[in-house]
């Protein structure tokens, strides 16, 4: 009976985990990232309230689409999509409508629109990172790197305190010597 009891626990403990770790997270993931877009087009907009780029502009326009693009279809982003795009994509592609449009604004214009489209590649590259399988062997190894700068540390404090202690022994040797 305990046999058949701790196999039902444990097979309930595996399907939570599954769950969890393939359905819950992903979608936690998702609506996270989701919000980060959601602010990374707010200040783009903020941008231009404050003049930097016109609302009309045609970089303004293909920046914000391609932001809402993103947010529409992040869900449906991955890795091996990016792999694949990466393989078969030509070497020498033509610049795109928004590289053209970007082009034709000056330095500060540039500056709101290329700001915008590295942090929108940044939060989508992390996102897709987060949800795929390489998340839970970079946590790992994360957390042991961690450990290990943490015990050096601790290692070297031990040292230093020893060393202080030393020297706290060897002046009271001295002051016993010199009383």
């Amino acid at each position: 009976m305990i046999n058949l009891l701790i196999v039902v626990v444990s097979l309930c403990s595996l399907f939570l985990s599954w769950y969890v770790l393939f359905v819950v997270w992903p979608e936690t993931i998702v609506h996270r990232d989701r919000q980060r877009l959601f602010l990374i087009r707010d200040d783009l907009f903020a941008a231009a309230e404050d003049g930097k780029i016109g609302f009309k502009n045609k970089a303004y326009k293909l920046t914000r689409d391609t932001i809402n693009a993103n947010i529409r279809y992040l869900h449906k982003t991955s890795l091996v999509h990016v792999l694949i795009l990466l393989i078969f994509r030509p070497r020498s592609a033509p610049p795109t409508k928004l590289d053209e449009a970007i082009e034709e604004l000056d330095s500060t214009q540039q500056k709101v629109v290329v700001n915008a489209i590295d942090a929108l590649h940044q939060t989508v590259f992390i996102s897709m990172i987060d949800r795929s399988w390489l998340y839970p062997v970079i946590w790992v190894i994360e957390k042991f790197l961690q450990y290990e700068a943490f015990s050096l540390k601790l290692a070297k404090a031990k040292s230093s305190a020893d060393a202080i202690d030393q020297i706290a022994l060897n002046d009271k040797q001295w002051l016993s010597k010199a009383a």
